[in-house]
């Protein structure tokens, strides 16, 4: 003859109680009332880097991260340089314009020779 009853503290908690006769064979091991702590399986390795566990797939994300982060920085090359026109030291305004707009007719002489 056996008896099972659950009696609950809380409503997270619930203890459940098992009763056996000693008399009746049972082919059923009798229980242990040994309380069992659940343990939950890790799937993944764990590697202590400065004396804290870390998961394998962080380092593998941390890995890939930096790899793809670089590659990028690498081959997105510098930035533009911008070329400074030195500073025109001309005595007059007029001056300034006259030596201004001949180096734009430079410019536009030597882009039309290229074309």
């Amino acid at each position: 003859m056996s008896t099972i009853s659950a009696a609950s503290s809380t409503p997270t908690q619930v203890a459940i109680t098992t009763l056996v006769d000693s008399t009746t064979p049972s082919s059923e091991p009798i229980p242990s009332f040994r309380t069992q702590s659940l343990t939950t399986a890790k799937m993944v390795a764990m590697y202590t880097v400065f004396g804290r566990q870390v998961g394998s797939h962080y380092l593998a994300m941390g890995v890939l991260g930096a790899l793809f982060s670089g590659t990028y920085l690498a081959l997105s090359g510098g930035s533009k340089k911008t070329t400074q026109i030195p500073p025109i030291n001309a005595s007059t305004p007029d001056e300034a314009d006259f030596i201004q707009n001949f180096l734009k007719q430079a410019d536009a002489d030597e882009k039309k020779a290229k074309h």
